[in-house]
């Protein structure tokens, strides 16, 4: 049962990030919402992979996630050194859409650790873009650059910044970007829309 929430969780979490994304994308290519399909594909493989397909299906009492991010909340403020308590409650909160939450949660987290982490960082940068997409180009960019400034080749930073150099119109930067993306051997999902996108950007029919 446990697997379950997960399951519905991460569920949750892709549409939470996907939507965002595609009216972010959806004025800069016809293949943005590509992107919005990849990722709750990506989350549909988890499940399948975590799940049990033989368990029994019953109703079952799920928890009340709000009451317990609640009490993670409070919890904080007794502990406000708790580190990853900081970044457990950032990730609840995006979870539940509460972005201004979410961004209070990993501030913290990353003044904790002196802004030297780029997960945190790029964290931060997407919750505080899935709260207003325009900060792509601003504070939410800056701290994509940040993460991949201390993590030349973390994951959540190439994807977000090639978008930011999109809406610069820096098409070359955004095609670097998602090339060191596509070095890491990202799952197949995404890795197939990158590749489109990448020919896209630089002219040239997709598999060529």
């Amino acid at each position: 049962m446990l697997w379950l929430i997960f399951g519905v969780m991460m569920f949750i979490a892709a549409l939470v990030v996907a939507m965002p994304l595609y009216r972010i994308e959806k004025r800069l290519s016809s293949s943005s919402a590509l992107f919005v399909l990849a990722l709750v594909a990506l989350s549909a493989t988890l499940y399948s992979f975590i799940g049990s397909p033989n368990v029994v299906q019953q109703q079952v009492e799920l928890p009340d996630v709000s009451v317990m991010v609640s009490s993670l909340a409070k919890r904080l403020q007794d502990n406000p050194e708790d580190l990853e308590g900081w970044k457990m409650l950032g990730r609840s909160y995006r979870q539940l859409q509460n972005f201004p939450g979410a961004v209070t949660a990993y501030e913290e987290a990353v003044r904790i650790e002196s802004g030297q982490n780029a997960q945190t960082l790029a964290d931060l940068g997407e919750v505080i873009l899935l709260g207003d997409g325009r900060t792509i180009t601003g504070r939410a960019g800056e701290l994509f650059e940040s993460a991949l400034a201390i993590e030349p080749k973390n994951p959540q930073a190439l994807f977000y910044s090639g978008l930011a150099a999109i809406e610069r119109g820096d098409p070359e930067l955004a095609v670097t970007r998602w090339e060191t993306l596509l070095a890491t051997s990202p799952p197949s999902e995404i890795e197939s829309i990158l590749r489109q996108r990448v020919a896209e950007l630089r002219g040239t029919a997709a598999g060529d």
